[in-house]
């Protein structure tokens, strides 16, 4: 018996760490390029990708079909509920002048943003509880 009890522990051990590790509350959402002036509300900061160059700016706006803002030297890490990705296919659309960056919207690829998703959450918070209650009797 007790063989056969230490042989389904590490299989139950992974199938738990599984779970654990695959569930998420945050979930991506894709919006439309003449949505940006929208995102001012929830996101301070955009991350502006472009092939191999990264840049982050703030006080961003959109005027006359150009995305424009300032660029910052970020060292302190940015919570993913207070920025926004926006992806452009060449950097040769980014125009960068005394700190400002400019971008016209219709070279930009794709905007995205992560928000934390009510489902996930209930669903982490009960796949959590169900596991702390009957863990003891998964482990005799």
């Amino acid at each position: 018996m007790l063989k056969s009890i230490l042989r389904r522990f590490p299989v139950k051990l992974v199938v738990i760490l599984v779970l654990f590790f695959t569930s998420s509350c945050l979930s991506l959402k894709t919006i439309p390029t003449s949505n940006i002036a929208e995102l001012q509300r929830g996101r301070k900061y955009l991350k502006i990708h472009s092939e191999d160059s990264l840049w982050l700016i703030d006080q961003y706006k959109v005027r006359d079909n150009i995305l424009s803002g300032r660029i910052i030297r970020n060292t302190q890490p940015i919570p993913v509920l207070r920025k926004a990705d926006v992806y452009i296919p060449s950097s040769q659309y980014v125009k960068i002048s005394d700190g400002i960056l400019s971008i016209p919207l219709e070279n930009i690829g794709k905007v995205d943003y992560k928000f934390v998703d009510a489902f996930m959450a209930i669903s982490f918070i009960s796949l959590t509880l169900f596991v702390l209650i009957f863990i003891p009797l998964m482990f005799p």
